[in-house]
């Protein structure tokens, strides 16, 4: 396929999920934070398949967007702002702590990390946005499917030591976190 259809393809599958977050939610608040993390994880996926890199202003926008979400809550309910940005550092921090752990051991035994600063950094703000219990499933599941996906046999593959895509992996377990845990 090509790289420009790689990435539209994950661009429109973004807007029946995001569509699909929202009515499950109730377009609430949270609902509309989820859809738009949604479809900007599916844009990031197609980014990331055609030019193997995670932009920071991806990332970004993630922090923002639970910054505004925690912003909407503390007007709501001030006394449960400190309550909720502290779970927000946790989730960041905990994912953090598990990624960076991992990739020193990575480095250790093999001579690379394993996963590209991009991604630590885009998984983190999924801990940050979702919490810790959250971020940390989206990295067991989106690891779980980048090793199957790795075992199917195909005759175009790229070396076992290149560069790859993690973003599409990160965007599914995303979804499926979101959409039923």
């Amino acid at each position: 396929m090509q790289q420009s259809a790689k990435r539209s393809v994950w661009i429109i599958a973004g807007v029946p999920i995001s569509v699909l977050i929202l009515l499950l939610g109730g377009c609430s608040s949270t609902s509309i934070i989820q859809a738009a993390l949604a479809f900007m994880l599916c844009a990031a996926a197609g980014h990331d398949l055609v030019l193997r890199r995670i932009e920071n202003g991806t990332v970004l926008a993630a922090v923002l967007l639970r910054v505004w979400e925690l912003a909407l809550a503390g007007i709501a309910d001030p006394s449960i702002i400190a309550a909720h940005c502290a779970s927000s550092l946790a989730g960041a921090a905990t994912v953090l702590a598990v990624l960076l752990g991992t990739a020193r051991i990575m480095e250790r035994r093999s001579g690379t990390a394993g996963i590209g600063g991009g991604d630590v950094k885009l998984l983190a703000a999924l801990g940050f946005c979702l919490g810790w219990e959250a971020g940390l499933a989206i990295t067991g599941i989106s690891s779980v499917l980048l090793v199957l996906h790795r075992l199917i046999p195909r005759t175009s593959r790229t070396s076992r030591g290149a560069a790859f895509a993690f973003a599409p992996y990160i965007a599914v377990a995303s979804m499926f976190t979101m959409l039923f845990l």
